[in-house]
């Protein structure tokens, strides 16, 4: 090592050459170190599609544990059991998201689930704190039973109320479900008989009585409370039987899916519904903006998903 006339350490050639070989080695040692758990990875989701596959086509029960939280299963069940087994329960990874999109004093109390299928969203929200209790609602029995063993299994009974029930624009009434064979988060309510992109005509068909959200879940503290809605297309109607909600402006996270929507018939009730509320964002984008919420807005939108059974999720405060 030398000095200038400046004063400055100069390095000698072979000191620098020996700095860059230890850089080198340091990152080729973390690509290494990241190829190594990107296998580990995929070898861990190859042994649990495996051991998921192994429970065989015909519609059967297993269990699917993320750390302290497990979950009973469906066999039969590709989208939501699967990638659950697979995976890991995800699905709190959005409602934190959603929560940080939320004013800086927003508090969490009640997070109402509405479709709450097995409870992978109300039972991960209240295991990990992000809400003091939640009220999950399901119409399809065969959903409701596992969501009920789920909620025991993960020690929430005391924190978590729950109603076998639809929801819709009016009160009692009864609507007609048609069945998914392979997806239980795609069972809804039956509006058109026409064959549509998912084979709906072949579905079976279940009776479901209803109600209307407001009456069946009261008064919400629109800075205490959020609303969770994964309604197949039916949010429209829904949210026609929950004015006192919407009015207020309780915080609401709805599924948007354009050819769900239409093919229910409640697109427009549903633009209807929450044009009272400041602004919506894209949870799907990691820069969501706050976007009023006009007509225009959302024709855009669903126009960009297309009518193809694309979809994402909508934060409306």
């Amino acid at each position: 090592m030398t000095e200038d006339p400046l004063g400055r350490e100069r390095r000698s050639p072979g000191h620098q050459l020996s700095r860059l070989g230890r850089l080198a080695r340091r990152l080729v040692g973390r690509a290494l170190s990241s190829g190594v758990r990107a296998i580990e990875r995929n070898r861990t989701e190859l042994v649990r599609g495996a051991r998921f596959d192994a429970l065989g086509p015909e519609q059967r029960l297993g269990l699917a544990q993320d750390g302290e939280e497990i979950y009973v299963v469906l066999s039969n069940d590709q989208i939501i059991s699967r990638d659950l087994f697979l995976h890991g329960n995800r699905a709190h990874e959005r409602v934190a998201r959603a929560l940080t999109l939320l004013d800086q004093d927003f508090q969490l109390d009640t997070l109402v689930d509405v479709g709450a299928n097995i409870g992978i969203v109300s039972i991960s929200a209240v295991r990990r704190g992000l809400a003091r209790r939640a009220i999950a609602i399901e119409p399809v029995p065969q959903n409701h039973r596992l969501l009920v063993a789920n909620i025991h299994l993960n020690g929430v009974a005391d924190r978590i109320e729950h109603h076998e029930m639809a929801l819709g624009s009016a009160a009692d009434e009864t609507l007609s479900f048609e069945l998914s064979l392979d997806n239980s988060g795609d069972h809804r309510v039956t509006v058109r008989e026409e064959d549509g992109l998912f084979g709906e005509r072949r579905r079976s068909r279940i009776q479901v009585r209803s109600t209307r959200f407001d009456d069946l879940v009261g008064e919400l503290d629109p800075r205490r409370s959020l609303i969770w809605m994964e309604a197949q297309g039916y949010e429209g109607r829904i949210l026609e039987g929950a004015p006192r909600a919407t009015g207020a402006r309780v915080p609401l996270v709805a599924e948007f899916c354009p050819y769900l929507m239409r093919r229910s018939g409640a697109y427009t009730a549903f633009v209807r519904a929450v044009a009272g509320y400041r602004f919506w964002s894209d949870l799907s984008e990691d820069d969501a903006g706050r976007v009023p919420p006009s007509p225009e807005s959302l024709d855009r939108l669903a126009e960009r998903l297309g009518d193809g059974g694309a979809y994402t999720d909508l934060l409306f405060a």
